[in-house]
């Protein structure tokens, strides 16, 4: 996860999945994402791949509009970019000499 002024970002590996595989919801300030890796292979062969359900949660830094993400999955991995609450923006304020 990182930030720049206008967005929070988070990238994880979902590799071999695709968007049926995967489930992204925001609730209550986190990020929730299940999914399930399913096996292509029918045999009983040696596999070194993991396998099965998952859950993941993340806070997320700050309030965010949950109408505006931008999520992709490309290369193996899930990208995700939030755009923050009006409230939660940064916001310079103008000192005055006296």
């Amino acid at each position: 996860m990182w930030e720049d002024d206008d967005r929070p970002y988070i990238e994880i590996d979902a590799p071999g999945m695709t968007e049926k595989d995967i489930d992204v919801w925001v609730h209550a300030g986190d990020l929730i994402i299940r999914g399930e890796r399913r096996s292509e292979r029918q045999d009983k062969g040696y596999d070194t791949r993991s396998y099965g359900k998952f859950e993941q949660r993340i806070s997320l830094p700050t309030p965010i509009k949950t109408e505006n993400v931008d999520a992709k999955r490309a290369n193996g991995i899930l990208s995700l970019a939030f755009a923050r609450s009006e409230e939660a923006k940064r916001r310079r304020i103008a000192l005055k000499s006296e």
